[in-house]
C-alpha cells in the first residue's frame, strides 16, 4: 500500500512538471501574444546565428519539404514556405537547429485607416492649418529630403506626384512596379509631399521632399482590404535604409510582436533613420507594431477640435499625435487619379513625417534623436499636462518645431548670487615626485602573446551559386559569390582558431563586415554573396583585425588589403 502511494505521488509530480514545461517558452521560438494573431499559413521567418547559413537553410528545406521565399542577408534571415510539416511541428523542429537563433510565423499587418466616401471636389485641408504648416513653409519646405513611404505603393501617374518620387521597389511582386491598386499609399504620400502652389489639388506638408515608394502591401481580404506580411515590412525597411531614406513612414501594423520586424527596425535605428508609424485604430491599449517599438515614433490621432480620434489606440508607448479625421489627399482606385477623404492614424503619421522632413531640410545635420526631441518638445500639449497615453507629448506643430519654440514653460529666473572668492582647498597636495618616463607605445605585444601576421589575402573566382531549389524565389542566393581567403601565421607557422575580421567596401562606399576563423592550416575562408542589384566596379577587401587567445595582430607587417572586380 505504501509503495502504491509513492508511485501515485511520483506520477502526479511528473504530470505537474510536464504542465509547467508546456507553458514555458522554448528557446529559439518567438511566441505570439496570448490572443491568436493572423499569419500566412505555412510561412515562417527564420533568423540564423551565423551569416554563412547556407548549410542550415538546405537542411531545413530538406527536412520540411520547403522553399525559400525571400532572404534578408543584412539581418541573417530567411522567409521559408513549409510544405511537409504543420506549423507548430515545423517551428519546433527548426528552432532545434544549432544555427537557428529564432523562428516565428510570418504575421499579417494592415493599413490603419477608415475610409469615408471619396470626395472628388476640392476639399478644405483643415489639418494643415491646425499644425501651422503655412508659417513653417516660410522657414523650410523639405527640399530633397528622402522620405520612404512603406505602403501599398503610389499612383505614379497622379498629376500631384509628378517629380515628387524616386524609383522604388515592390516586395509584393519582387520587381520595381510600385503602382497602387489600394489607394492607401497614394493618400499617405500626398499628405507628405504632394505638389504645392501649382493651382490644383492639395498641398503637401513637405512639398519639396522626395518620396521613395516601397510597396509592402497589396494583397486583398474582403473583410479588411489590402494587407501585407511582416516579412515584407522588414524587407521594405531594409530597402529604405540601404537606398538613402532618412525618414520612414509606416502607416500599417498589427498587434503581433515580431522579433524579425524588431530586428529590421533596429537596423534602421542603427543607421540613423527616423521611423514614424501609425498607432492603430482599435481604440485599445494593446501595443500595435511597429509603432510600439521603442525605436519608432508612435502617432495617435486627433480631430479638428484637437480632441482624441475616437478609434485611436492609446498607451504609454504613444509619442505624439496628429490630425487623423476627414483628411483630404490624393487617391487612386487603381485606374483613375483622384482625391478622397480618409480617416485614421494612417493619416496622422504622415503629418508627423512631413514635419520631420521640414526639420531635416532646415538642418541636414540633425540626427533621428534630434528630430524626435524637437517634434515632441514643440508639440501643442493636449490632455493631461506633459506626456499622456492618448496624445503622447501633444499634437504636432510644424511652425513651433521649425521656429525652435518649445512647449516647455521657461523656469522662473533665479537671482544671481553675490560672487564669493573661492577658498583654496589646502588638502591633496602631493609631494613632488620625479615623473617616471613613459615610453611611446609602439607595437610591443604582451610577452605571452604571439605576434601574428597575415601573409596571404586573396579572393577566389567569382562564380554563380548552384543552390538548387533556392533559385526560383530569392533574388539574393541566386547571384554570384566571392570567396575571400586569409592566411595567418606566427613565425612562419600556421595559426589555428584565430578570428579574422574583414570589411568589404563596394564601389558606392557601403561597408559590409565579415568574420571567419582559421583552420588547422591557418586559412580563414569567408564568403560574400552579391545581390542582384550589386553595383559594378572595384570592391576593396580590408583585414580589420585578427584576434584570439595569446594573439597580437601586427598589421604593419601584414597584407591587409586586396580588391576584386564586378563587371
Amino acid at each position: 500500500m505504501y509503495r502504491y502511494q509513492a508511485w501515485k505521488w511520483l506520477i502526479a509530480a511528473v504530470v505537474i512538471f510536464s504542465l509547467i514545461l508546456s507553458i514555458l517558452p522554448t528557446p529559439g521560438i518567438a511566441h505570439a501574444q496570448a490572443n491568436t494573431q493572423s499569419y500566412v499559413p505555412g510561412q515562417l521567418i527564420v533568423k540564423f546565428r551565423s551569416r554563412s547559413s547556407r548549410e542550415a537553410v538546405a537542411q531545413i528545406l530538406s527536412d520540411t519539404d520547403g522553399e525559400v521565399i525571400a532572404m534578408m542577408p543584412q539581418l541573417r534571415m530567411a522567409v521559408l514556405r513549409i510544405k511537409g510539416m504543420k506549423m507548430k511541428q515545423a517551428i519546433r523542429h527548426i528552432a532545434a537547429h544549432y544555427d537557428v537563433e529564432y523562428v516565428e510565423p510570418d504575421y499579417i499587418g494592415h493599413p490603419v485607416w477608415d475610409p469615408n466616401d471619396p470626395a472628388y471636389t476640392s476639399g478644405q485641408q483643415w489639418a494643415l492649418g491646425k499644425i501651422q504648416a503655412s508659417q513653417a513653409w516660410d522657414i523650410a519646405r523639405g527640399k530633397d529630403v528622402v522620405v520612404a513611404v512603406l505602403d501599398t505603393g503610389v499612383d505614379v501617374n497622379h498629376p500631384e506626384l509628378q517629380g515628387q518620387f524616386l524609383p522604388g521597389y515592390s516586395y509584393t511582386t519582387d520587381n520595381d512596379d510600385v503602382s497602387d491598386v489600394c489607394g492607401h499609399g497614394t493618400h499617405v504620400a500626398g499628405i507628405i509631399a504632394a505638389n504645392t502652389n501649382n493651382g490644383v489639388g492639395i498641398a503637401g506638408v513637405a512639398p519639396e521632399a522626395k518620396i521613395l515608394p516601397v510597396k509592402v502591401m497589396d494583397r486583398y481580404q474582403p473583410d479588411t482590404g489590402c494587407y501585407g506580411t511582416y516579412s515584407d515590412f522588414a524587407r521594405g525597411i531594409i530597402y529604405a535604409v540601404d537606398h538613402g531614406a532618412k525618414i520612414i513612414n509606416m502607416s500599417f501594423g498589427g498587434t503581433a510582436y515580431s522579433y524579425s520586424l524588431h530586428d529590421a527596425v533596429a537596423y534602421a535605428a542603427n543607421h540613423g533613420v527616423l521611423m514614424v508609424a501609425a498607432a492603430g485604430n482599435n481604440n485599445s491599449d494593446t501595443p500595435f507594431y511597429p509603432a510600439a517599438y521603442d525605436e519608432v515614433m508612435a502617432v495617435a490621432g486627433t480631430d479638428n477640435n484637437d480632441a482624441r480620434y475616437s478609434r485611436s489606440d492609446f498607451g504609454d508607448w504613444i509619442d505624439i499625435a496628429a490630425p487623423a479625421t476627414s483628411i483630404y489627399s490624393l487617391y487612386t482606385d487603381g485606374t483613375n487619379s483622384t482625391y478622397a477623404y480618409m480617416s485614421g492614424t494612417s493619416m496622422a503619421a504622415p503629418h508627423v513625417t512631413g514635419v520631420a522632413a521640414l526639420l531635416l531640410a532646415q538642418d541636414p545635420n540633425r540626427t533621428a534623436d534630434d528630430l524626435k526631441s524637437i517634434l515632441e518638445s514643440s508639440a501643442d500639449d493636449l490632455g493631461d499636462p506633459g506626456k499622456d497615453p492618448y496624445f503622447g507629448y501633444g499634437r504636432v506643430n510644424a511652425y513651433r518645431a521649425l521656429a525652435g519654440l518649445s512647449v516647455q514653460t521657461a523656469p522662473a529666473a533665479t537671482p544671481t548670487p553675490t560672487p564669493v572668492p573661492p577658498t583654496p582647498t589646502p588638502t591633496f597636495t602631493p609631494t613632488p615626485v620625479p615623473p617616471t618616463p613613459t615610453p611611446t607605445p609602439t607595437f610591443t605585444p604582451t610577452p605571452s602573446a604571439r605576434e601574428v601576421i597575415v601573409d596571404q589575402l586573396r579572393t577566389g573566382r567569382i562564380r554563380g551559386s548552384d543552390l538548387g531549389s533556392f533559385r526560383d524565389r530569392t533574388r539574393f542566393l541566386r547571384r554570384s559569390k566571392v570567396t575571400i581567403l586569409t592566411h595567418v601565421v606566427y613565425n612562419g607557422e600556421p595559426v589555428s582558431g584565430a578570428a579574422v575580421s574583414l570589411t568589404i567596401r563596394d564601389p558606392n562606399g557601403n561597408a559590409i563586415s565579415l568574420q571567419a576563423t582559421t583552420d588547422s592550416n591557418g586559412y580563414a575562408i569567408a564568403k560574400y554573396r552579391l545581390g542582384r542589384r550589386a553595383p559594378t566596379g572595384t570592391y576593396t577587401v580590408q583585414v580589420v583585425n585578427v584576434t584570439g587567445q595569446d594573439i597580437q595582430f601586427n598589421a604593419n607587417a601584414s597584407i591587409t588589403q586586396t580588391t576584386f572586380l564586378v563587371s
